[in-house]
């Protein structure tokens, strides 16, 4: 929920961010004689410390313990984010540093996810997470059949949007190479330019005259086929540098670190998260309560969309506590997105 700009005086507005500031640098609650110390804010303690109290009743600030200073709640970081948050937060040399990182990038999406989250956790030093293109509309631009032993044939289907997928289909009996040959020309004739989402409804799954000799194993290569196709227009999401997210102060406490690491292992939960984060015009933040799911409560979440020719495909982001350097995961996140963006659409026109 965003709050209006003035729902804070300007000295609690100076204050809220220093706090911020402060707390996402340290991790430690942030008293008010730091405050007068370390900002110069032109007053005493003792009128810090006021502000600082009527903002805890306002529901801005917390105090962890009794004698401790105050923290950030997820109110104030909202607030912080919608209201105080200056840019950039990337280096001019940081920002080439990563987009140099896509130099000699792979042609194959999955690798170049995988790249992408990469260059994300080492920028931000969080977790990153990408979900793969969505290939619903996406079509099918080659498929074929390699023969791998006398039973075992590869099936790999590369579709328009540069995804690459494969299934090692396992035959009652040997084969041939020529066999083979035949079998992966009449899938590329069938299945060759459909659209990824209408194969499933495509009853192909005899073999068409002239070619009852290999009908068993075309069978076979059909059911792969659509068992991949199945599969890729469920979604999966990927996950990144998770060490970083695990050695964050907060999730010391073994019972917020149990809840995360089943968020990790619940993948469907950081796809559905990143999914619905789509088609913002910039990027989505999402602070600790706001998050849908109990288990990622502890946690925010950074993330933008990216396109292939100009069409939302996906998301990317970062995950981190709470106390989220906010200002350097937008920027990073967002020209990470936009280059993923380019390189994607580069490898849809072919």
């Amino acid at each position: 929920m965003a709050y209006a700009s003035d729902a804070l005086n300007e000295r609690k507005q100076i204050i809220l961010k220093a706090i911020v500031n402060d707390y996402t640098s340290t991790a430690e609650p942030v008293s008010s004689e730091m405050l007068a110390y370390r900002y110069r804010l032109g007053v005493k303690p003792a009128t810090i410390r006021n502000e600082m109290a009527e903002m805890s009743e306002l529901g801005y600030l917390r105090q962890p313990h009794t004698s401790a200073g105050r923290v950030p709640s997820d109110m104030g970081y909202r607030f912080y984010v919608d209201w105080l948050m200056s840019g950039p937060g990337l280096s001019s040399a940081e920002e080439a540093k990563a987009v140099e990182g896509y130099a000699n990038a792979p042609a194959e999406t999955d690798a170049l996810l995988q790249l992408t989250c990469r260059l994300l956790s080492t920028l931000t030093h969080y977790a990153s997470i990408a979900t793969e293109p969505a290939t619903n509309t996406a079509t099918i631009r080659h498929i074929s059949l390699s023969l791998m032993g006398g039973r075992n044939m590869l099936l790999a289907v590369v579709t328009s949007d540069g995804r690459v997928e494969h299934s090692i289909l396992d035959l009652p009996s040997p084969t041939t190479h020529r066999r083979t040959a035949r079998l992966s020309n009449l899938l590329s004739e069938q299945f060759g330019g459909l659209r990824i989402d209408s194969v499933q409804s495509h009853n192909l799954d005899s073999a068409p005259e002239g070619a009852t000799d290999i009908a068993s194993e075309y069978k076979m290569a059909v059911r792969a086929l659509k068992r991949l196709v199945r599969e890729m227009c469920q979604g999966s999401v990927r996950l990144d540098g998770a060490g970083h997210i695990l050695s964050q102060p907060e999730f010391k406490d073994i019972r917020k670190l149990e809840a995360l690491l089943l968020a990790f292992e619940e993948r469907r939960l950081l796809y559905q998260t990143l999914n619905a984060a789509m088609n913002e015009a910039r990027s989505a933040i999402i602070i600790g309560n706001e998050n849908a799911y109990p288990e990622m409560r502890e946690c925010s979440f950074v993330t933008a969309t990216y396109r292939i020719g100009g069409r939302a495909s996906g998301a990317i982001g970062v995950m981190g506590p709470t106390r989220m350097n906010y200002r350097r995961a937008v920027a990073a996140v967002n020209l990470l997105a936009q280059n993923l963006s380019e390189l994607l659409t580069t490898i849809s026109i072919g």
